[in-house]
């Protein structure tokens, strides 16, 4: 276990650096721009990792139908994910567009019992209300509805039921978890660029400082790996509730180097939304201890 929270812990540092990375790159560069660079980025890493592992060797069971799949898949969970949640940054700053952003887990959680007909708990009710007080928080604390504030809202949750979705869809077709990453990048990346230049977002970056983030947000994106091998090699319930750390860890990065300000209704509302989140994960923590408990003496008899 101590190894899957230190893989965990990992991932969550990178994760949380995304966000403000985010923010300070679209002060120069375009976000389908931004989104192109750190795609492709991200897609030369997996594709090292890929040969590196062997991951290569998989391939045949990747016909043009499942392709099909998976590039719309892609199209869903990534491109169109990060498109919305990168415009929610642009609207909001990093720290509150990255709390709303962890809408995902609990719509997750919504989404699995309506596709995979998992069983609704009482639990999932209490984290949807205190995850939509959280986000009703944050909408209105600088005008809510009269203001380009509830805009950004909109776009982050948007983005965070992109990637709801996509987490579950991904749960029952994924294959190879590599592999399949590399598939949606790769078609992101050659859709952010279309996009980026049939709306002339290649520009001139005359700021290091930004091609830094930039390439940092590309690079960043291993916390994937990381996670999945922290899943593997521990509890995922445990693990998950971990997860709930990004947007804290968000929250002070932004202050710290954006110059954000610290608000306090913010603060309530991530206190809301996270603590929603972490009751879920440690709820289906006991849930899956003490199914493991009830079925033990089974399958020793077995």
């Amino acid at each position: 276990m101590k190894k899957a929270t230190l893989f965990a812990l990992t991932s969550v540092l990178l994760w949380s650096t995304l966000a403000p990375a985010v923010s300070y790159c679209m002060r120069e560069m375009s976000m389908l721009m931004m989104l192109c660079v750190s795609l492709a980025i991200t897609t030369v890493i997996f594709l090292i990792a890929a040969f590196k592992t062997g991951a290569l060797k998989h391939t045949a069971v990747y016909t043009p139908k499942r392709m099909l799949g998976l590039a719309a898949l892609g199209m869903l969970g990534i491109f169109g994910y990060m498109c919305l949640y990168n415009t929610g940054i642009g609207i909001l700053g990093a720290q509150d567009a990255c709390v709303i952003n962890y809408l995902w887990p609990m719509l997750t959680t919504i989404f699995a019992v309506i596709i995979l007909k998992e069983k609704l708990r009482v639990s999932h009710i209490v984290v949807l209300v205190m995850a939509f007080a959280g986000t009703g928080i944050i909408t209105l604390k600088t005008g809510g509805f009269q203001s380009g504030n509830f805009i950004g809202v909109i776009f982050t949750a948007a983005g965070a039921v992109c990637y709801a979705l996509f987490s579950v869809l991904n749960k029952r077709y994924a294959e190879n978890e590599l592999l399949d990453m590399i598939v949606y990048y790769s078609v992101s990346t050659i859709a952010s660029a279309a996009a980026c230049g049939l709306t002339g977002g290649f520009t001139p970056v005359h700021d290091p400082c930004t091609w830094i983030a930039v390439t940092w947000i590309g690079v960043s994106s291993v916390a994937y790996l990381f996670w999945a091998k922290a899943l593997s090699e521990g509890n995922a319930a445990d693990v998950a509730v971990l997860a709930y750390l990004t947007p804290v860890l968000s929250m002070i990065w932004s202050i710290l180097f954006l110059g954000e300000a610290f608000d306090l209704r913010s603060v309530l509302g991530m206190i809301l939304i996270i603590a929603g989140c972490a009751y879920q994960g440690i709820t289906d923590s006991r849930a899956q201890k003490a199914l493991e408990q009830d079925t033990a003496p089974k399958s020793k008899r077995e």
